[in-house]
């Protein structure tokens, strides 16, 4: 114990010092497998994410808007699957260097250490402890919910980006601000965008929720000015939203009528 007390103190010193570094080290650590190439995921990541991104990669490098894929179920209209075209990371990494199986690897511990990242800073903001904050991140890096779905990156996107959009999101209707507004904008986006879409819908009707508890919370206390804002600022956010979109907003009212799933 008294050799090991002086280095535990000092990693519990560079913990609370750089704990978004600890949290780095600590992912590449636990999921050693996966960030060391050892095994290949498996089920959706193989069978559809990783094909899906593929196609996308390959037309977009070769100046072709993906609107086809010829290569499953006798061709369809991959435009209308919204994780793997309009997704910016998609975008990025498709009109670089395209898609491999490491590419997988590496975007999944990505995610699990922007979850762990953004889970810190949502703990932090409510708790003002590095503590308690590394502690929530870490549970949460390494919860039962990101071992089960690392067999599908699109989950642990959602888990990845629902901290940083829940934190800007309440900030957002606690002190409503255009940095506020747009930063709520820009994670909600890559929220729907790459992220596991049930996820996206529960967290919209708890959004909603919330502000309509922190407008009326505003009229109740006389606060007229912050209700103001508070309005203002949601209305920005819907329009922004709306707007950045309206392709998904297209390409569902075409798709929809030819897709059933579980059907003929």
């Amino acid at each position: 114990i008294k050799i090991m007390l002086p280095f535990l103190q000092g990693l519990r010193r560079f913990v609370c010092k750089h704990p978004v570094v600890a949290l780095f080290f600590l992912v590449i650590l636990a999921y050693w497998p996966i960030a060391f190439f050892q095994y290949a995921l498996l089920w959706d990541n193989i069978d559809a994410n990783f094909p899906w991104r593929y196609i996308v990669a390959e037309t977009l490098q070769h100046g072709v808007f993906p609107f086809w894929n010829p290569y499953q179920d006798s061709g369809y209209p991959i435009y209308a699957d919204m994780r793997s075209v309009f997704n910016p990371e998609v975008w990025i990494i498709g009109l670089t260097f395209g898609y491999s199986i490491v590419t997988m690897h590496v975007l999944m511990i990505f995610y699990l250490f922007v979850a762990g990242w953004g889970m810190y800073k949502l703990a932090h903001y409510f708790y003002q402890n590095n503590t308690i904050a590394f502690l929530g991140a870490v549970a949460f890096m390494f919860s039962g919910y990101m071992v089960q779905h690392a067999q599908d990156v699109t989950r642990i996107i959602a888990a990845a980006w629902l901290p940083w959009v829940m934190l800007y999101g309440w900030q957002m209707q606690k002190k409503p601000t255009l940095l506020n507004t747009l930063l709520t904008v820009l994670f909600l986006y890559l929220l729907i965008t790459g992220g596991y879409l049930a996820v996206s819908f529960v967290f919209i009707y708890i959004f909603i929720f919330l502000a309509f508890y922190r407008i009326i919370s505003s009229i109740i206390n006389k606060e007229y000015g912050l209700f103001w804002k508070q309005v203002i600022c949601n209305l920005l956010l819907v329009v922004v939203m709306l707007f950045l979109l309206s392709p998904h907003l297209v390409t569902y009212l075409q798709a929809a009528p030819y897709v059933a799933r579980f059907e003929g």
